[in-house]
């Protein structure tokens, strides 16, 4: 029993539809990251799953960490030290985008990269990777 008599929750989670960001410093961030988020090329995002699943992998590398590339190791470059690595939380950003704002073309983009996302989760995404746990 809680502090009340009553046995529900003295606080309960609020899913994220549920709040309004008011004009100002968060919302101007938050519309920020939406729309980045929203329009960031989903062919480069896939290319590092889809390279390492033996696939087609149209379009241009994303750069950086993010690249299939074997730079990294045994090399020493920073190039491909974590291909793929922040993927998960693109989808995460614009699935809770979409529950705030239940923008169509946001719902539409995760829809899409999940679905060319499945073919590419094989257990060959991981030979050769020198981080097996973190992606």
């Amino acid at each position: 029993m809680n502090a009340n008599g009553s046995n529900a929750p003295a606080l309960d989670q609020f899913g994220y539809g549920e709040v309004d960001l008011l004009e100002g410093p968060m919302r101007q961030q938050f519309d920020a990251n939406h729309a980045f988020f929203l329009g960031m090329n989903e062919d480069m995002l896939l290319k590092p799953f889809r390279e390492r699943a033996g696939q087609p992998a149209p379009g241009e590398d994303m750069g950086g960490w993010y690249d299939n590339s074997m730079d990294f190791y045994p090399h020493g470059s920073f190039h491909g030290f974590v291909p793929g690595h922040s993927l998960g939380q693109y989808l995460s950003g614009l699935a809770r985008a979409y529950s705030v704002t239940g923008s169509k073309p946001t719902q539409g983009k995760v829809r899409r990269l999940v679905r060319a996302f499945a073919p590419t989760d094989t257990a060959k995404f991981y030979d050769g990777y020198h981080l097996p746990a973190h992606t």
